[in-house]
């Protein structure tokens, strides 16, 4: 789990979901990357004080998530790695669940599940997920964009190791980690159960984290079979070239407002930007892809 400025209030839910699973042979190692937080520091020192199964580390300076969880999961003892966000809560049993999986089918290397979407306070949004309707159908959805909820996985340490973990990227650091897993021949399941209660919330709903969100994802299909390593500066200058672009930002802004289709307006508007704008074009196929492909199922 990394915590960055998430409320005191969203933090302690986080964990008192994760310390009171039905299954309780776990670790939870806890990754402060914001030392200035007074607060989200003390708050997990003490949790850190009355679990024994609890493992904090504070960064010196903000080093982003990716590596936060690099610096996590390189200390963890597990074969198998959970993830879980600061703002999110699980359910009872996800772990066990997960974890039964898992050693059900040795074929899979991760696993993900279905969530209820919760807003700030905690009431629930929606419980609607996009569904695959096979397996194959869920790795190939990756070529397209990313159908799983970071903190619903549960994977193989060893698969993980195989791609090379996280990538520092602003931004969709799990998808990332998930086209280069697929691409070394690893396995995913799905499990069409609400385990976490997924938050919604403004900040991570606002149109300057929407666009870069975006942009990673074309970033990351555009480089999916490259064999080159990483390049930061290369993701850095193509994340900035159309940042900077006003009218870019404009037509990806009405974009995120049009995408759900809740008035018919909303399909010209749709049509009109796949015309324009290529970037904007494959998050418009994304969508069209993952609702013919998979079931649109309300729990």
């Amino acid at each position: 789990m990394g915590i960055y400025n998430e409320p005191e209030q969203y933090i302690f839910k986080a964990v008192d979901s994760i310390i009171n699973q039905s299954f309780m042979d776990f670790e939870l190692i806890i990754v402060l990357d914001n030392p200035d937080n007074r607060t989200a520091k003390n708050v997990v020192q003490n949790l850190g004080h009355k679990d024994k199964r609890i493992k904090v580390l504070i960064n010196e300076k903000n080093i982003g998530l990716a590596n936060s969880l690099v610096k996590a999961i390189d200390i963890s003892k597990g074969q198998y790695i959970a993830r879980m966000d600061a703002d999110d809560i699980s359910e009872p049993d996800r772990i066990g669940i997960e974890l039964k999986y898992l050693i059900d089918h040795p074929e899979c290397d991760l696993v993900c599940t279905a969530v209820k979407k919760i807003d700030d306070q905690g009431k629930i949004i929606s419980t609607r997920n996009l569904i695959p309707k096979s397996e194959k159908i869920l790795s190939n959805s990756l070529r397209y964009g990313n159908p799983i909820v970071h903190s619903t996985v549960m994977f193989r340490k060893s698969a993980y190791i195989k791609a090379g973990g996280y990538n520092d990227l602003f931004a969709a650091q799990d998808f990332d980690l998930w086209t280069r897993m697929k691409k070394n021949g690893a396995v995913f399941h799905y499990i069409p159960k609400i385990l976490v209660e997924y938050r919604v919330t403004e900040g991570n709903t606002t149109n300057s984290k929407a666009i870069i969100q975006g942009l990673t994802a074309n970033y990351i299909i555009d480089n999916r079979d490259s064999c080159m390593a990483f390049d930061f500066k290369g993701y850095e200058n193509y994340i900035f070239k159309f940042c900077n672009n006003e009218k870019f930002c404009k037509e990806y802004k009405k974009y995120e407002k049009a995408k759900h289709l809740d008035h018919l307006s909303d399909s010209f508007i749709l049509l009109y930007l796949a015309i324009v704008n290529r970037a904007i074009r494959r998050k418009i196929v994304k969508n069209l892809y993952f609702r013919i492909v998979m079931n649109n199922k309300k729990f």
